[in-house]
């Protein structure tokens, strides 16, 4: 797991992840519009108190984030698609240590998606579904959910219990 940090070479790679996700589709599944512009998305990732990701030959694998909303925080992550398939227990580990830093910053993080497949994936790392939102996502309705830091420590521990994740 690295952590992004602004600056020339790690601004290329941020660049290389947007031409990625416009390329796969992924941009208008995971940003509204307002950050579709490269320099809007630019100087949104470039001010994230939180961006961790992994890499191979083609780039970033996976990714997440956190910024801050309200008494909280807000925690989002992609996964190439390529890598998406089969439930990698390197996923799910590196996802588990982005929530415990997350959770370092945050007390509770919410999460929005308007992918309704997303939902129960989100759901089964602890997060409490409150509902679908009407128009949040640029017109679309949004499914909305939270996870309290003493959530994350409940689930943490069981996936430490079966998956051996841990940092």
């Amino acid at each position: 797991m690295k952590t992004y940090e602004p600056g020339q070479n790690l601004d290329i790679e941020l660049v290389q992840w947007w031409e990625r996700l416009a390329r796969d589709g992924d941009l208008a599944k995971l940003v509204g519009s307002s950050l579709w512009p490269l320099a809007s998305f630019l100087a949104h990732f470039a001010s994230c108190p939180m961006l961790l990701y992994d890499t191979d030959a083609e780039g970033w694998t996976i990714v997440a984030w956190a910024f801050p909303f309200m008494g909280g925080g807000t925690f989002g992550c992609w996964i190439r698609p390529d890598q998406r398939s089969g439930g990698k227990r390197a996923h799910l580990r590196f996802v588990v240590n982005a929530l415990r830093r997350a959770f370092d910053l945050y007390p509770v993080l919410v999460n929005t998606t308007k992918q309704d497949a997303v939902v129960p994936k989100t759901e089964a790392l602890g997060y409490t579904y409150l509902g679908r939102v009407p128009y949040l996502f640029d017109g679309e309705p949004a499914h909305v959910l939270y996870m309290t830091k003493e959530q994350f420590s409940d689930y943490a521990r069981k996936w430490k219990r079966l998956y051996g994740t841990d940092r």
